[in-house]
This record gives C-alpha cells, sequence and structure tokens, in this order.
C-alpha cells in the first residue's frame, strides 16, 4: 500500500539471509499448559505478546509471562503456517516472544526505529505472501533464500534514513486523516436525541434458540480460529473485538441464522458487549443472537446495536452476567415516529451518512 508512489528503479537486491538472522525464542518452563501459560488479553501477569499463526491485529493473539518466555525487540514477524496468515509479516518494535507457527528475524545491522520496521515488513510481505501458503510453509529455511528489494544508501547498504522520514511522512498524512475520522465520531456522540423515546428491548427482539447439531462436539476438531472452505460459519462467544467472531464451524454442524445483534452473555471484559451480525452466524457458548421483531437492514441494526451497547456495557459484567432474562426487561433509547414506532428510516439514513463519510477518509488512508 505504501510503496506505490516510489520509484524503486535505483533500488538494490539483498539476499534475506544477508541482512537477518531468525531468533531462537523458546519458552523455558518445562510443561506448557496453554490454560494456564497464556492469556488472549493483555494484563500486569501477562503482558508479553507471543507472536503465532494470527492473521491481522499484528499477528498477536495471545500474551505470556516475561519470565516463562525467551524474548527480544526490533524484530519483524513471519508467519511459517496457516490456512490464511501464511506468510504475513509484521513489525514488532516491542519486547515479544515466540508461540507456535511463526518465527522473529532480528536484522544484523542495529534498526533503531520502528518506523523502519514497518517500512521493511511492507516489502518483505509483498516478496512472499503470494509465494507461500498452508501446503508450502513459510519457513525460514526458504525465506532466507529470497530476495528483497530495498532503497540503498551511498555506501551499498539498506538505507534507513530514507526508510524512516518515509514512514514518519505517510504516518503523518494518516494522522491528519484519523483526525477527521474522529470529528465524525464525535458528530455520532453528539446527535441530538429530543424526538428520542424509551423502548423494551424484549419489545423489539427474540432471542434465537440455536443449537449445535452433532451428537458429540469436541473443539479441537469441529471448530477453527481461521475461515477456510470446510469451516466457514462464524460462530459468537464471549470475545472481546473481531466482531464477537473468535472461532468459525461447519454449517452442517451448527444450526445459524443471519441479521441479528450478538451479545455477549459472559467474560471478564467481554460481557455486554454487542455486535452486529448480518451473514449467516451460529452461536458456540457465552453469547446469544437476537431476531428483530420488525424488519430492518443492517444499517438500522448497527444504530440500534451501539445504543444497547452503551445500556448494557454499564450494567453488567463478570460478576453479573448478561443474560436474555435480563436484557430483555432493559429500556433503550431510539429515534421515534411516536412513543410506540422507532424511526427506523432515520436510523438508515443516519447510519449510510456516517458509513460514506468513512469510506472516504479509508480510501484517502489506502493511498497514502
Amino acid at each position: 500500500m505504501v510503496m506505490k508512489e516510489i520509484d524503486t528503479t535505483k533500488w538494490k537486491e539483498y539476499k534475506i539471509e544477508d541482512l537477518f538472522v531468525k531468533l531462537d525464542l523458546k519458552f523455558k518452563k518445562t510443561k506448557f499448559n496453554k490454560h494456564f501459560d497464556i492469556s488472549e488479553e493483555k494484563n500486569a501477569e501477562f503482558n508479553l505478546p507471543l507472536v503465532n499463526a494470527k492473521h491481522s491485529n499484528n499477528g498477536i493473539m495471545y500474551y505470556g509471562r516475561e519470565s516463562d518466555f525467551d524474548s527480544s525487540e526490533m524484530t519483524i514477524d513471519i508467519v511459517e503456517d496457516g490456512a490464511a496468515s501464511t506468510g504475513d509479516v509484521y513489525p514488532q518494535p516491542q519486547r515479544t516472544g515466540v508461540l507456535y507457527n511463526a518465527y522473529l528475524i532480528k536484522s544484523i545491522q542495529p534498526i533503531n526505529s520502528a518506523m523502519v520496521l514497518f517500512f521493511i515488513s511492507t516489502v518483505l510481505q509483498r516478496c512472499i505472501k503470494e509465494k507461500f501458503g498452508y501446503d508450502n510453509k513459510c519457513t525460514w529455511k526458504r525465506v532466507k533464500k529470497e530476495y528483497i528489494k530495498l532503497p540503498t544508501n551511498s555506501v551499498g547498504n539498506p538505507d534507513f534514513v530514507y526508510m524512516e522520514d518515509y514512514m514518519k511522512d505517510v504516518f503523518e498524512k494518516t494522522k491528519k486523516r484519523l483526525n477527521k475520522q474522529l470529528e465524525i465520531n464525535q458528530e455520532k456522540k453528539t446527535l441530538s436525541s429530543n424526538d428520542w423515546c424509551d423502548f423494551q428491548v424484549g419489545d423489539l427482539f427474540k432471542k434465537v434458540e440455536l443449537k449445535i447439531k452433532k451428537g458429540s462436539f469436541d473443539k479441537k476438531f469441529d471448530v477453527s480460529e481461521v475461515k477456510t472452505e470446510e469451516f466457514n460459519l462464524p460462530l459468537v462467544n464471549a470475545k472481546h473485538f473481531n466482531n464477537g467472531i473468535m472461532y468459525y464451524g461447519r454449517k452442517s454442524d451448527f444450526e445459524y441464522e443471519n441479521m441479528t445483534l450478538d451479545v455477549v452473555q459472559n467474560g471478564a471484559i467481554a460481557t455486554g458487549d454487542v455486535y452486529v451480525q448480518p451473514q449467516d452466524t451460529g452461536v458456540l457458548w457465552d453469547a446469544y443472537l437476537l431476531k428483530p421483531l420488525f424488519d430492518t437492514n443492517e444499517h438500522v441494526l448497527r444504530f440500534i446495536a451501539t445504543s444497547l451497547r452503551k445500556t448494557l456495557k454499564e450494567k453488567y459484567g463478570y460478576d453479573d452476567k448478561c443474560t436474555w432474562e435480563k436484557v430483555k426487561l432493559e429500556f433503550i433509547k431510539l429515534p421515534a415516529v411516536s412513543a410506540d414506532t422507532p424511526d427506523f428510516a432515520y436510523m438508515e439514513n443516519y447510519m449510510k451518512g456516517i458509513l460514506a463519510k468513512q469510506r472516504a477518509n479509508l480510501d484517502v488512508l489506502c493511498s497514502l
């Protein structure tokens, strides 16, 4: 993305193993127990980012204890194995460890700028992403023999100064666009609510009872963290972020519904989260889906989800579960045509306007 405006005709080719070494970072404890030794949320105890076969979130899905893992900083993370993530490359300027299915490489020539890591990671991913895949692992043995083209200084070495200056410029332009996006978000927050009314959640939605159809369910074999042709049904559970989806199942194994709201019932952080699920979606555990009792579309659901989340998030938590029996009795404020009729047309048009402005800003960001 950031490379398309650069003239690369005078760049020099380097063999990757001449620029980087793979770090041999290990788990220090004698036995590893995934349930006790890592966390999906960063906290005071689990504060070390761990790389693995993660597509998005800068390659980080779990956190470990610094005392349990070897670690390093100012590195580049390469995903070795994964249905979607093989060949992903992420800069890891902070201290980072290795879980599995990925590895860290470090520049032989010291790099002291995160901007340089961002630059090289972008170029490196372009070099290797299309060459490797799930059936052709992106191992260091293969990657180190590949070539990468980089800006070169007067003495024939990679020009880290140029890379840093270029990325600083990109980040500055991006910051300006994001500030405009914040203005749009502020516009949402200051929306006038003079013509809004209170509506009981149970009068607008019903809980959908969706079950696992298989007689014996085994998480190890029946769900996947990566969406594939086989595991193509999003499943809701106690997930904070990623639109409430952590796993995917087979459509033949799960009952599912579309055009729903996903409410997280349980979770240390996720309780009370509300997500829109317009696509076919199933339920794994610790969350449930609500089907509207009115004709609707994704824009209206996004509007209502924001209001519902604001109501639920402040009331419920890990020690007070966000169950349907409680939620259906809650009231949410919505734009109204009358005291008993929500103004769905207004909600739809408002969200369309917000999304149009967001897309315009994203288009500019993608052109940087």
